[in-house]
């Protein structure tokens, strides 16, 4: 928040390319905005001045930080690179008045805020005993107007804590004989779960291979149910409607695919070891420990058996539901028909919904076995 220090304040800021500055009046009257200067370096005070117009009680004007000059006199001249971290407003006088000092390694996606309510950050309050505030950052971001109060303290990616409401609870790193996207192709792919009780919207998400691009792929603007999983195919195809495909795919290289957001700088991961079999998948069990499924499940629970291990894997699983005989050898125009028998090798009953047998591994849904289950 602000306190009532009747100044004009900096309070909101983002660098890069596409920068800006917001300014706040924080009194009960009109201020003279060329009586101020903005500038990136503290040892030139006057590389800015503001334009000559009266900014009204408790207004916000923005002023742009992109390096480039406008005849509407909004545009600075300058930008905040990734090797700045700090914006100062100065007066005519050559007086400093405010500043804030932020990690130049702020994302786009992120915004600085200032806070002259909170305890101050030391290196301004060291700059301005006057009218210390602390720096803090933002996903929330608002131009010209009341700043999120959904802040978090610093530019610093870490794993998540039970804080997103929204994981990845299973990825098959090489679909060899599973499911095939509407194209018929056999992509990896990567499911998400809402493990919270309400709907979730996905915006603001992001689904990347590389921690050090988080902002690989954004997830579209969609919500996702309480208790719900949702399929995404890591082909490359980037698809954000429909049937959703991210715009990378894995090779095998990659140790990991990443959920990330920017409100806060978390990220759900599910790590993917060298040399894992194909049509394994890695996932999560009940506990929220990592497993290793031969049977994955996409788009839905991991019911079938999960491995602390996956060496060994990769083939037949005694833990899981298999084909455990076969029959076609019935004489030809009898009544009697070809069977398979299914047995369930878990010691928890097995849906079906969502598997299926075939005779062609090109048409895997050839039988779909929806509505059936297996008891233990």
């Amino acid at each position: 928040g602000l306190s009532s220090q009747g100044r004009l304040l900096l309070t909101e800021l983002q660098n890069g390319a596409e920068g800006w500055a917001e300014l706040y009046n924080d009194s009960d009257e009109s201020v003279d905005l060329g009586s101020f200067y903005l500038t990136d370096n503290i040892g030139s005070p006057y590389k800015f001045r503001l334009p000559k117009i009266k900014l009204a009680p408790r207004e916000y004007a923005v002023v742009r930080l992109t390096g480039e000059t406008a005849e509407d006199g909004w545009s600075a001249g300058f930008k905040l690179n990734s090797s700045e971290g700090g914006l100062y407003m100065f007066n005519a006088d050559g007086s400093l008045e405010c500043c804030m000092l932020f990690d130049p390694a702020m994302p786009s996606e992120v915004s600085a805020v200032a806070i002259y309510d909170a305890e101050p950050d030391e290196g301004i309050a060291a700059l301005m005993p006057r009218l210390p505030c602390a720096v803090r950052y933002t996903s929330q971001v608002t131009v010209a107007e009341e700043n999120s109060g959904r802040i978090f303290d610093s530019i610093v990616w870490r794993e998540d804590e039970g804080e997103l409401p929204v994981i990845i609870n299973e990825v098959l790193p090489k679909n060899k004989y599973g499911i095939t996207d509407a194209e018929g192709d056999r992509s990896d792919w990567a499911e998400l779960y809402n493990r919270s009780s309400e709907a979730v919207s996905l915006s603001g998400l992001y689904l990347t291979d590389r921690l050090d691009t988080p902002d690989r792929w954004a997830l579209p603007d969609i919500t996702l149910g309480a208790g719900e999983y949702l399929l995404v195919f890591l082909s490359g195809k980037d698809c954000a409607e429909g049937e959703l495909h991210a715009s990378f795919g894995l090779s095998s290289k990659d140790a990991g695919v990443y959920l990330c957001s920017f409100d806060g700088m978390i990220y759900s991961g599910i790590p993917i070891p060298q040399g894992i079999p194909k049509n394994v998948s890695v996932g999560r069990g009940d506990d929220g420990s990592l497993k290793f499924f031969a049977a994955p499940t996409p788009g839905g629970e991991n019911v079938t058996y999960g491995f602390d291990s996956w060496e060994g894997l990769g083939g037949f699983d005694p833990h899981s539901v298999y084909i455990s005989e076969v029959c076609a050898v019935t004489e030809p125009r009898s009544d009697a028909g070809d069977w398979a028998e299914l047995y369930n090798g878990s010691s928890v009953s097995v849906e079906l919904t969502g598997w299926s047998i075939t005779d062609d591994p090109d048409e895997p849904k050839k039988y779909p076995l929806d509505g059936c289950s297996i008891p233990a």
